[in-house]
């Protein structure tokens, strides 16, 4: 299980917390109580609120506790790009004008893989954009150099 996989779920534990916390909440305006324990939906409706924001502090202390993604380890090397890849990234800079896509800067330009390649992302036009140097590091913290 990678730390990326674990952040995800904890977004997920997080979101689907805040919803049930609302849902109770919604239903106190409208005149009921979040607590009629002889209503089992209530009780359940708690009870799954509670275990939600406790699975999200769970993921947050393993996602900390993992090491960071191996991206530098398995995408730095040139051999896991194809042969054409200089091709490929020429043909990117050039669609985008030489200019990073966040910023506008011009200056150490990276191509950047939308859905990154660890997560089933390709080398196709279509999921690759033009990043400056900084902007891509924001997006992967990780990166080196």
């Amino acid at each position: 299980m990678s730390k990326e996989f674990v952040e995800v779920l904890d977004g997920a534990f997080t979101w689907l917390g805040y919803m049930m916390a609302a849902i109770l909440l919604y239903r106190v305006v409208d005149g009921g109580t979040p607590l009629e324990w002889e209503n089992g939906v209530d009780r359940v409706a708690v009870i799954a609120t509670l275990c939600l924001f406790a699975l999200s502090i769970i993921c947050k202390r393993v996602a900390r506790s993992m090491p960071s993604s191996s991206y530098n380890r398995r995408y730095s090397s040139m051999s896991q790009y194809p042969s054409n890849w200089g091709d490929i990234r020429e043909e990117v800079l050039a669609r985008d004008g030489h200019h990073c896509g966040n910023c506008g800067s011009t200056s150490n330009l990276h191509v950047h893989h939308i859905v990154p390649l660890s997560l089933g992302g390709s080398n196709e036009l279509g999921n690759l954009r033009t990043l400056c140097e900084t902007c891509h590091k924001k997006l992967h913290p990780h990166m080196r150099g």
